[in-house]
């Protein structure tokens, strides 16, 4: 009865994973909505039926990976998987071949794995890849205001030289997983990766909570034959020496043309990612970006409206002006560096003022506006970001105090 449970459970595992995985490989090349969103007509059924959810849409891209429907998708497939495994173990041929089946799943998560490790590795390799930079709205904002997400973001952006270990180490580990011999070293790289991954976004409430569990229990199932013998030799037993899942070509010449047609996929794969990683947006005016506090607003007649405001933030095509009640108005802005000109657009009731803008004194700027006989000046001290102790504080071998603020 035991072995039939366990059959049970290896056939479910497979279906599981290969309903979750495929047409992986050709997603990635091919990506299409219809292929991404495969199972939400059934989860759209699903949700109806057992949770009464009615209308469940999925949402335009939001770089959530955790939306109602994604939740679907996994009952769904856990569902789906269930169908499909009562179906399957009655099929003598699956029953004497489930641990050939077994050996290919795991070769195909090997692949699907060690791909993805290698994008999100490479994606932290580039200043503006993964995490980005610590920008203006960042440290002028309250601490307070973060959300968990935006706080684990800054984190990482902040160290480029940690950042980058992580990426080199995921990197290395999806390498290691494309290739046989070195399977098992990155399997088990591979796994303590992803669960510090899936530990920051369960705690940091971070929207890609489903997939990098997936990728977690991916790497489990990888290395799933050689668990026993890694806890004998990490507790001193008498560890076997154990290989993870190969397919056996019997022909050493198609091995070596596998091999080969595998390294270029991955060479082709890993140069896209890297180009469109490579790609930074070019920012016009950059010298303006800043945060400027005002120092005063002078007016040319008492008629004109006082503008209560208390700083402003320009970061290249987006901005902010902050009120004395703390309240912060976005602006989408329109910078002419040659007439010397920047446009104050507001999101929030579409209006709009325009400035022309000079130095006239170090880290200051006047800013005027000029409608008809109105004149409008503001003088302000502008703070860049290394006027900010997060960006001017530096690495120090020798710390008489720890300074902890």
């Amino acid at each position: 009865m035991f072995s039939f449970m366990k059959d049970c459970f290896k056939v479910w595992i497979c279906s599981y994973a290969f309903l979750l995985v495929f047409p992986f490989p050709l997603d990635m090349i091919i990506p299409a909505e219809m292929i991404a969103h495969r199972f939400d007509p059934l989860s759209k059924l699903v949700g109806q039926i057992l949770f009464g959810l009615d209308n469940v849409v999925r949402p335009e891209m939001t770089g959530s990976g955790d939306t109602q429907m994604d939740w679907l998708n996994v009952v769904s497939i856990a569902l789906l998987s269930t169908l499909i495994s009562i179906i399957l173990i009655f099929i003598r041929y699956v029953r004497n071949n489930l641990d050939a089946i077994m050996n290919f799943i795991r070769v195909y998560l090997r692949f699907y794995l060690g791909l993805f490790l290698i994008f999100y590795g490479i994606a932290k390799l580039y200043v503006n890849g993964q995490f980005g930079q610590i920008e203006l709205y960042h440290l002028d904002s309250t601490f307070g205001n973060k959300s968990p997400m935006g706080l684990l973001w800054t984190f990482m952006a902040y160290s480029r030289e940690y950042t980058l270990f992580i990426g080199v180490a995921e990197t290395l580990a999806g390498v290691l997983l494309l290739y046989k011999r070195s399977s098992l070293i990155g399997g088990i790289m591979g796994f303590a990766i992803m669960l510090n991954v899936f530990l920051l976004n369960m705690f940091y409430d971070v929207p890609v909570k489903i997939f990098s569990f997936h990728l977690l229990l991916s790497a489990f199932i990888i290395i799933s034959p050689a668990v026993k013998n890694i806890l004998l030799f990490l507790t001193g037993g008498n560890a076997q020496p154990v290989s993870l899942s190969y397919i056996e070509f019997g022909n050493k010449t198609v091995e070596i043309v596998f091999t080969v047609l595998k390294t270029l996929l991955v060479v082709v794969l890993v140069s896209l990612d890297f180009f469109s990683f490579n790609e930074e947006m070019k920012e016009p005016a950059d010298y303006l970006n800043g945060v400027y506090r005002i120092e005063s607003i002078e007016y040319s007649n008492d008629s004109i409206p006082v503008l209560k405001w208390e700083k402003m933030l320009i970061n290249s095509l987006y901005g902010s002006v902050t009120d004395y009640s703390g309240t912060r108005n976005q602006l989408e802005l329109q910078i002419d560096t040659t007439k010397r000109t920047i446009d104050f657009n507001f999101r929030l009731d579409s209006t709009s003022i325009s400035f022309n803008y000079d130095l006239y004194a170090e880290d200051s700027v006047r800013f005027t506006n000029i409608q008809q006989a109105d004149t409008i000046r503001i003088l302000t001290k502008r703070l860049g970001k290394e006027d900010f102790l997060l960006m001017n504080r530096g690495f120090h071998w020798v710390s008489e105090y720890p300074l902890n603020r």
